[in-house]
This record gives structure tokens, C-alpha cells and sequence, in this order.
């Protein structure tokens, strides 16, 4: 627990439950609508060979990016010149003051983390995101919510799944 994501590595034996996941998703989604267009991409992103978990992570997000045409420029908070032992609030005010923003977005779980009046107070004005409900066609008859980025992929077509990208409200 003491090391950053950016210390991390996989495992020795990686490439074996690699292909262990790879088989998992294709046998859970070989029948979906869209299996032949998104299994390649998803193999390729497992078998990149990046053994760091930080390198792994970001190449997924800059590749989901590309393919879903999301334009936001990623900054990496570590490469930031900054005091990188502050925490929690005080780290994300830091990083706004560095980046002269006057705004802040944080996932809806951040309402237990962050007062609104406190960032208010630094000059930042301090919303929560929160995704409606997006509701698509699976396998079965009801609807299972929360799988993840694979499912949502192997079940939509691409403008479909851009389109879900708005489905949300700043509180």
C-alpha cells in the first residue's frame, strides 16, 4: 500500500492471466452486437506489453479517448511542480491554482470528501458530477447497471455510446 500506481508493475506472470481475462471477456461477449468491432481493441490494449500499471492505465484512457473522440487534454497531477504530499483538498486546490482554474469537478462521491464553502472561500467554485441512468440492451432481460466500459462497448455502437457521454448534471 505504500507504493504510488506509478511504482507499480505486473506481475512476473502477467501475459498468462492476461490471456486468462482475454478468454474471460470473449466468452462472456463473443455473441454481443459488437464483439467484432471491440475485441480487437480491447486485446490490443491488454497485450501492449506496458508492464507499469500508471503506463497501462493512461494508454487505455488516451486509446478510449481516441476512440470515443473525446478531446480533453490529460494532465498527469504528478509530472505538476508541486508539493506532491499534500492530500485530499488541499492537493486539489493546489493543482487549480497551478492550472488557474476557478472551477472544480468532482466525481458525485466526493460530497462526503469536499465542503463546497470551503473551496468557495479558496476562490473555487466546487461542483459534483453525477451520470444519469444509461439504459441499453444486454443479454438478459433486465438490465444489469455498472459492468464497465467493456460492456457498454460490446452492446452499442460507437455514436451511440459518444451519445452517452452527456448523460449527466452538475450539482
Amino acid at each position: 500500500d505504500f507504493l504510488t500506481v506509478r511504482e507499480r508493475f505486473t506481475a512476473d506472470n502477467s501475459e498468462v492471466k492476461i490471456k486468462r481475462i482475454l478468454s474471460q471477456i470473449s466468452n462472456s461477449y463473443r455473441r454481443a452486437p459488437f464483439y467484432k468491432e471491440v475485441y480487437p481493441f480491447i486485446e490490443n490494449l491488454f497485450l501492449s506489453g506496458e508492464k507499469n500499471l500508471f503506463g497501462f492505465i493512461l494508454k487505455s484512457i488516451i486509446e478510449l479517448c481516441s476512440l470515443l473522440e473525446i478531446k480533453t487534454e490529460l494532465i498527469i497531477s504528478s509530472e505538476l511542480i508541486m508539493d506532491h504530499d499534500l492530500k485530499s483538498e488541499k492537493k486539489v486546490l493546489e493543482i487549480n491554482r497551478l492550472l488557474k482554474s476557478d472551477i472544480y469537478i468532482n466525481p458525485i462521491g466526493g460530497t462526503e470528501l469536499y465542503d463546497k464553502n470551503f473551496f468557495l472561500n479558496k476562490g473555487i467554485e466546487l461542483k459534483f458530477i453525477k451520470s444519469r441512468p444509461v439504459i441499453y440492451r444486454q443479454f438478459a432481460e433486465e438490465f444489469a447497471d455498472s459492468l464497465s466500459i467493456i460492456d457498454v462497448l460490446m452492446f452499442n455502437d460507437l455514436n451511440k455510446v459518444r451519445s452517452f457521454l452527456n448523460e449527466y448534471e452538475l450539482l
